[in-house]
């Protein structure tokens, strides 16, 4: 049997060494437009700007670029692969239609196949994290009512980030999700949503949007009339923020008459949020990254519309929360700014985009 020697390594080791830096300084180049003004100080944006660049660590960078980012990439593919082709085995052995089945003993394995392959993928790129379980003053917030006494909702919601978001919560519960549509067909990916009993909506149009709506009704009586299904996780903001402001939250996750209430923080000096950069860049971010540290907050129980209010008005009172309880900021920012904000600098991988002044 033949084994390299070990000038053989030597020399493959420098090829790729040579390789991986000249790609992390063009994807650094790529990146350099966040150093724009109106990318890192927008006033009108604020929610979507970010200003990390300049502090980003060029050198453990390049490290993680030469040592970890392949074997990151590798082990996340095939995890991802392990996955999904042990879920498809469960769903041929059990002989089910749809992998949205409700059969048990099929939930219980393909989520915890689920629920241990985000955890092997989150400590492989880094993930740590700390947990926080809040009890909030009922007084600070006398529009709702806090129920600590272990009780569940259908619904949970918490602020939007990045992708990583996903990937920490479904390591941490058994969660669906509302989804966009596409993400129905993605390889690998798609198989996880559709498992998990997402609800698929597109976005394209208000009608769109309205489906998405009646979908988390039917959700909702579904389970009133003895369906299981997964909680539902949502994304009240409807589009991904710069972590540090909570923007306007749409109404279809307060249709019903509680929530269960999560919250993400991050830290440190690369920030994993898609806001600014497109989700590939993020992932490249992330391969980089030596650690992403996670403040995981939780309220303790269930938030309650215990006055009634419309369903406008209930989102409101729990964006509340986020801002008093979990030190998020307001924004008065909606997810049709961000694409505004971010339509003249954003470009395809390796380009060199250059912002424009806003």
């Amino acid at each position: 049997m033949w084994f390299p020697s070990i000038s053989t390594i030597l020399f493959l080791q420098a090829i790729w060494s040579i390789t991986a830096i000249y790609l992390t300084r063009r994807w650094l180049h790529h990146m350099s437009y966040l150093n724009n003004e109106s990318v890192r100080f927008s006033r009108d944006f604020h929610a979507f700007s970010r200003n990390d660049y300049p502090f980003w660590p060029k050198t453990s960078m390049y490290f993680s670029a030469i040592f970890l980012a392949p074997w990151r990439l590798v082990t996340v593919l095939l995890v991802l692969i392990f996955a999904d082709l042990s879920i498809r085995i469960l769903q041929k052995l059990f002989r089910l239609k749809s992998l949205s089945d409700s059969h048990p003993l099929f939930r219980k394995l393909g989520s915890q196949i689920i629920k241990k392959g985000c955890w092997v993928i989150g400590k492989c790129v880094g993930m740590t994290h700390t947990y926080k379980l809040i009890r909030p003053e009922p007084s600070s917030h006398p529009q709702i009512r806090f129920r600590p006494e272990g009780k569940t909702a259908p619904i949970a919601i918490c602020n939007h980030s990045s992708w990583t978001d996903i990937i920490f919560l479904l390591s941490q519960r058994e969660l669906g999700f509302v989804a966009k549509d596409g993400i129905r067909s993605v390889p690998l990916v798609g198989t996880f949503a559709r498992f998990m009993q997402s609800i698929f909506v597109r976005r394209e149009s208000k009608s769109d949007r309205g489906a998405a709506l009646q979908g988390i009704f039917d959700r909702l009586e579904a389970l009133k009339n003895g369906g299981t299904f997964n909680q539902l996780l949502v994304f009240p903001e409807g589009t991904t923020t710069n972590n540090k402001y909570v923007i306007g939250f749409k109404k279809g996750a307060f249709v019903g008459e509680s929530v269960k209430v999560f919250g993400l923080k991050y830290s440190g000096p690369i920030s994993i949020s898609i806001a600014s950069i497109s989700e590939i860049d993020t992932i490249i971010a992330a391969l980089l990254n030596l650690k992403i540290q996670i403040e995981w907050f939780e309220i303790e129980g269930v938030v309650e519309n215990s006055n009634g209010l419309e369903p406008e008005l209930f989102a409101e009172e729990v964006r509340k929360i986020y801002v008093k309880e979990f030190g998020f900021e307001p924004s008065d920012n909606n997810f049709r700014d961000r694409e505004k904000f971010e339509s003249p600098f954003l470009s395809p991988i390796l380009s060199t985009p250059v912002a424009k002044e806003k």
